[in-house]
């Protein structure tokens, strides 16, 4: 049998993959919001799913003890508890421009938008004083590194140091994390 689970596990992966593969702060923020987010749904899912089953009520109270006692898991818990009710602020960043001209480096600037260089990378100031005023992600030709660190990340999972706290290493030790106490389930059943 193959826990529902599974297809939560599947989109937390996707969304982490597309936290890799993000061009920008602003797409990598989205798509953090989305791993967190369906991260959180797997254990929801897994409960939901099994909640008449003797076995896994015995075996997820010791898995809930587990994760009440993980830093990582509680850390996540709250993100997205913040995430869904406050917005997406707990990041940090620091951008380092090793080579930019913005006259010519710029991609598709649009019209009349002022050009943004500071912590959270590069951006456009677009329709500035009107009600359409935003500010939107710029591509460039530069060189421009933005880390990008979660605040009060925690320092240890299961006994285990996290060593960087950027949000894609933290974001692949909890994916690795729900993936094995959903496959640590599914051979539970199937042992049956």
């Amino acid at each position: 049998m193959i826990p529902k689970a599974k297809k939560n596990l599947h989109e937390c992966e996707y969304h982490l993959q597309k936290m890799v593969d993000s061009r920008n702060v602003e797409e990598l923020e989205i798509n953090f919001a989305a791993f967190v987010n369906s991260a959180r749904n797997i254990t929801f899912v897994l409960q939901k799913e099994f909640t008449d089953n003797s076995i896994f009520t015995e075996w997820y109270k010791v898995k809930r003890i587990e994760m009440d006692g993980d830093p990582l898991c509680k850390f996540f818990k709250i993100l997205r508890n913040n995430i869904v009710k406050e917005g997406i602020n707990n990041l940090n960043f620091n951008t380092r421009v090793k080579s930019l001209n913005t006259a010519t480096d710029m991609i598709d600037k649009p019209p009349n938008s002022d050009i943004l260089i500071g912590h959270r990378g590069i951006s456009y100031l677009i329709n500035k004083g009107t009600p359409q005023e935003d500010i939107i992600p710029a591509s460039s030709k530069g060189q421009i590194l933005t880390e990008v660190f979660v605040e009060n990340a925690p320092k240890y999972h299961l006994d285990q140091e996290i060593k960087e706290n950027n949000i894609i290493n933290i974001s692949n030790i909890y994916y690795s994390y729900l993936k094995k106490i959903v496959e640590e389930f599914t051979g539970i059943i199937n042992k049956k």
